[in-house]
């Protein structure tokens, strides 16, 4: 009987801890995306000898709805990606061609540091991971959670693994690493420079390195964070996407 007692106790703190896991992710989440935002960032890819800047605007909408386009260097300027529910879509107005593809996305994305999953997918981390705290760690000077985060069965995801540090006082995640199905170090994320955007306070700069090269990164640097601006439906499907500006 005793060790019954203490088996349901241990699945109890287990399950417990589970919860308060996908707690902390989804007030993360929902603290950092709300429940839709725009924004204007600058993403600049440094690699040992030269760098490329391109300008872009981003918009999400719930947990799976997201857009980007490419406002500049001039030779991208127009490019479009778009996600609306598991339909993704590329728009080159170059070549005026529409793109259907793939939800589980490998490659990096426009030959940055940043995963075609991570910036287009846009899926929340809570809808496609399970969640567990495995300690605390001190990341720029804050007290943070220890979140690992394991893919849920035929989730669309590429990463076999996903440790997440979140700040405990602000929820703001503060670093992130990222991994393959094999358990191997792909990329590490660093956040910084909070500022106050929009009432939130939240990180100005974002930076992933790759493991392998870190004297290589690829920054996203936000000037521009709007959560009140309505964002309709409609402005997240096929038939718009040449509208996007």
């Amino acid at each position: 009987m005793k060790r019954i007692l203490i088996l349901c106790s241990l699945v109890f703190a287990t399950t417990l801890a589970a919860q308060d896991a996908t707690a902390i992710l989804k007030k993360s989440e929902a603290y950092l995306r709300g429940a839709q935002s725009t924004a204007e960032v600058s993403i600049t890819t440094v690699r040992p000898g030269w760098q490329r800047t391109m300008d872009a605007k981003l918009w999400n909408k719930g947990t799976d709805k997201s857009c980007i386009l490419i406002t500049g260097p001039k030779r991208d300027a127009g490019t479009v990606f778009m996600k609306n529910g598991e339909d993704i879509w590329n728009y080159v107005p170059a070549i005026k061609k529409l793109v259907a593809l793939p939800a589980a996305l490998v490659q990096n994305w426009m030959g940055t540091d940043i995963s075609n999953d991570a910036l287009i997918n846009a899926g929340a981390l809570t809808v496609d991971y399970t969640p567990e705290i495995t300690g605390s760690k001190q990341v720029a000077g804050a007290d943070c959670w220890v979140l690992e985060l394991t893919p849920k069965p035929d989730a669309p995801v590429v990463w076999g693994k996903i440790i997440a540090y979140v700040d405990k006082d602000t929820y703001v995640q503060l670093g992130g690493e990222f991994y393959d199905e094999e358990e191997f170090l792909i990329t590490e994320m660093q956040a910084s420079e909070l500022t106050n955007f929009d009432g939130r306070k939240l990180p100005k700069v974002i930076k992933m390195i790759p493991a392998e090269d870190p004297e290589s990164y690829t920054e996203i640097r936000y000037s521009y964070v709007d959560f009140t601006t309505p964002i309709p439906d409609s402005f997240f499907t096929k038939a718009n996407i040449k509208n996007v500006k």
